[in-house]
């Protein structure tokens, strides 16, 4: 478990608020995103679905594993990726004495992801940052602090009942 701050950055620079929350990673492509603010919002994947509760208005979108921009952007996490439309060649483009920067190209581009950058922690093997460019030229940026291990909730990758609109 770590704590996330998601940013999403558009082409032209715009920035939109930043959202904070919490992200819990398994084997297998499953995972949940629950966010705190703004309170109500998750991305859960059991690692063939995922869905994403808005806040707003309580719908729940769904896709295929293989179609979610989610997946793409935490690909880095999942050894070994959750499905072949995922597979990532990777460089590392940047070092210090704190960190390393590997930039993973998938290997059948799509509009949801052009380019992925992983920053991984040196001393602690973490991944601290994911930067991911989309086909359009938008960024979307997660940025995880305080990782901890901790027991998984049997329905931590449930996906949620509910009236389903899948795009």
């Amino acid at each position: 478990m770590a704590d996330v701050q998601h940013e999403r950055i558009h082409r032209g620079g715009k920035a939109a608020a930043p959202m904070r929350g919490t992200l819990l990673v398994a084997s297998g492509g499953r995972f949940r995103l629950t966010y705190t603010n703004p309170a109500g919002t998750a991305v859960v994947s059991d690692g063939r679905t995922v869905r994403a509760i808005p806040s707003r208005n309580g719908t729940v979108f769904s896709e295929a594993v293989s179609n979610s921009p989610f997946v793409a952007i935490l690909s880095a996490l999942f050894r070994p990726a959750p499905t072949p439309a995922h597979t990532l060649q990777g460089r590392i483009v940047g070092r210090s004495a704190s960190w390393t920067v590997v930039e993973f190209t998938p290997v059948s581009p799509t509009v949801l992801a052009r380019r992925i950058a992983v920053t991984f922690g040196d001393t602690c093997p973490l991944v601290r940052r994911i930067l991911l460019e989309d086909g359009a030229g938008n960024f979307v940026r997660l940025t995880f602090t305080n990782p901890r291990t901790v027991p998984l909730p049997a329905d931590a990758f449930s996906l949620p009942d509910a009236t389903v609109v899948s795009p």
